[in-house]
């Protein structure tokens, strides 16, 4: 459980300027008991809308669950972000340029 929230504490705070300029925190997260897939969830986080907080749109990430581990320190310029699952070995590449349609 610590390596989940530690992903997600530095996914959020790496990406802080990319998040609050189109007012989405992406949360690169996982199933502990590892029954379910990885995945990439995008959160509202402009306080002046109704689903502010909520989970807007995700993406799955195909394969066997792989303990989600860390990201890229900054999110990039482009709009793609790699991320890493520490159990698996395998790192997926998210193309965000749409934060409501996520893509592998």
């Amino acid at each position: 459980m610590r390596p989940f929230f530690c992903s997600v504490l530095v996914l959020c705070f790496s990406l802080g300027a990319f998040a609050q300029k189109n007012s989405y925190i992406f949360v690169w997260g996982g199933d502990d008991a590892k029954k379910d897939k990885d995945f990439l969830a995008v959160l509202n986080a402009d306080a002046q809308s109704p689903d502010y907080g909520k989970v807007v749109a995700s993406v799955a990430v195909p394969g066997p669950s792989g303990t989600p581990h860390h990201t890229e320190a900054e999110m990039p310029l482009g709009g793609f972000l790699l991320a890493d699952a520490f159990e698996s070995g395998q790192t997926s590449l998210f193309d965000l340029r749409k934060p409501l349609q996520p893509r592998l």
